[in-house]
């Protein structure tokens, strides 16, 4: 029986066992390839069920524009990541300019509790708390690695994609690869290298309008035991320590509150997934929920159940939810990555600037309304249900 006839939860426990065992695409050189998909969209399931199956992985990724003079250098990076269940990933990645170690080097580290991020150039580190992630992922560019190793349903935008077209095969570091051009719903496109053997992807080549942005992979090894001490590091001599402003430092240091209670919410109009146009002036006199989230957050998806039990519960009383996608890699569908959680409210696209003027720092992270439109709770992190509703219940009163 083929394993895609599996439900897919077994399928993936199947692709794990098969990959720590050592049995996926550690056929001899000497075999005979298996034929080019026909069907690629279940060729992408299957690559999708592999890629998930590896809990934690090492490789050497090298990263470099077609245009030279888009403004980066070519960039090599060791990376090693793991899954966490829940939670962002750990990872440990040591990157260096491809031509001179000496003229551009960075690493970052993710422990789970810290993300720090190393600049040999400036000597200094900047420790961002897991909990204030977003922002500072998005401003690592180029992202120095392969983040379909570390999500959950990895290649799900490819298997949903508008339109796939298989080229061939082509080498890649030596590995025989299936390439698959992919043209997203979002009218993105990008081109896939996958392995012949073993499904798992080897390079891509991100197709913009003014550039080509490629990501190659060397040496890849899924990892089942992660040695003690892999995602830590020793601080360089020489090296200042930054930490990001957070709720515990002294009060100099402090991160400041998302919003001020009391104070008017900022006003916003922003489409819907459902294609509706939903700004704060139609909602005023209504009490609203608004629940920053986005696709690549482990630990904002797991608050989606959180507020859809409060949408079930207080809908009734005309409280109107909102889930608001900020933060998001580019590219990534919100819209349809969000309807899979089954929320049973709408997601607010492109709220960037509406997070940014809330002080989200990063998500999960939400905010009540009242009906006058001023701000009556908000939160930083996984949302404490009571506290949420009583700030449904007084902005109830106020009606």
């Amino acid at each position: 029986m083929e394993s895609r006839a599996l439900p897919r939860s077994l399928r993936v426990i199947v692709t794990a066992y098969l990959l720590a065992a050592g049995l996926c695409g550690q056929q001899s050189e000497a075999e005979a390839l298996p034929p080019a998909p026909t069907d690629l969209r279940a060729y992408l399931e299957s690559v999708n069920d592999r890629t998930e199956a590896l809990k934690a992985v090492s490789y050497r990724l090298r990263i470099w524009d077609r245009q030279p003079d888009v403004g980066y250098l070519p960039i090599v990076a060791e990376v090693i990541s793991e899954k966490v269940p829940g939670r962002l990933p750990r990872l440990k990645v040591d990157a260096h300019a491809a031509d001179d170690a000496g003229r551009w080097h960075n690493m970052v580290v993710h422990d789970g509790e810290t993300f720090d991020q190393l600049d040999w150039n400036t000597r200094r580190v900047v420790r961002t708390p897991t909990e204030f992630l977003s922002r500072r992922l998005q401003r690592i560019r180029p992202q120095l690695w392969l983040a379909e190793f570390t999500l959950e349903d990895p290649f799900d935008d490819e298997v949903q994609a508008a339109s796939l077209r298989h080229e061939g095969r082509q080498e890649v570091a030596g590995v025989p690869c299936e390439v698959v051009l992919v043209e997203y719903r979002q009218r993105e496109r990008a081109r896939w290298w996958f392995g012949v053997r073993d499904g798992l992807p080897r390079r891509v080549e991100r197709l913009r309008r003014s550039s080509v942005r490629v990501y190659e992979i060397s040496d890849l090894r899924p990892m089942v035991v992660i040695p003690p001490g892999t995602f830590e590091y020793t601080l360089p001599p020489g090296f200042d320590v930054r930490d990001v402003r957070r709720p515990d430092a002294p009060a100099h240091k402090r991160i400041p509150a998302m919003l001020e209670v009391g104070r008017e919410a900022p006003r916003f109009e922003l489409t819907a997934s459902n294609g509706q146009t939903v700004s704060r002036r139609d909602l005023r006199g209504s009490v609203v929920v608004l629940h920053f989230w986005n696709a690549w957050s482990p630990p904002a998806s797991a608050e989606v159940p959180k507020f859809r039990t409060l949408q079930q519960r207080w809908g009734a009383e005309g409280v109107a939810f909102y889930g608001v996608s900020c933060y998001e890699d580019p590219g990534k569908d919100a819209g349809a990555a969000f309807q899979r959680l089954q929320p049973g409210y709408p997601l607010l696209l492109a709220g960037d600037d509406l997070a940014g003027r809330c002080r989200v720092p990063g998500v999960p992270a939400w905010l009540v309304i009242d009906p006058a439109g001023r701000v009556e709770d908000c939160g930083i992190g996984p949302a404490d249900e009571a506290r949420i509703e009583r700030a449904i219940r007084a902005g109830l009163a106020e009606r």
